[in-house]
């Protein structure tokens, strides 16, 4: 089962998107940046989904330390964020994010970004 980490500072999404996501993936998550990369190299995800906005360490920071590692840098990373203008869109993609998801996402949107980069 591939499994997915989940970094959001706002714990009743994370808990929101795991009960939807349990049972076709394996899920972890993490509060903050700063967490996610250390759950990342502990639990090798096949996939990240990533909030912007968060205390400590932002998605961009997170994605740009996680680059630096040679067992993370090549692990899809999704950002899934309320953040819709077009700058942050470029910017995601400067930074190397596989795919940019805009909050409120319809669970169908989700699985079908999942399944195109999960199988």
């Amino acid at each position: 089962m591939k499994k997915i980490l989940i970094v959001d500072d706002e714990p009743q999404f994370l808990e929101l998107l795991k009960e939807k996501l349990i049972g076709r993936y394996r899920v972890v998550a993490a509060l903050d940046g700063e967490s996610g990369i250390q759950m990342a190299l502990d639990e090798k995800p096949d996939l990240i989904l990533s909030d912007i906005l968060m205390p400590h360490m932002d998605g961009y920071e997170m994605l740009e330390a996680l680059q630096k590692h040679g067992e993370t840098k090549n692990i899809p990373f999704i950002m899934l964020t309320a953040v819709e203008d077009t700058s942050s869109i470029y910017k995601a993609k400067d930074y190397g994010v596989t795919d940019y998801l805009i909050k409120p996402a319809h669970l169908e949107e989700l699985t079908n970004l999942l399944k195109r980069y999960l199988g």
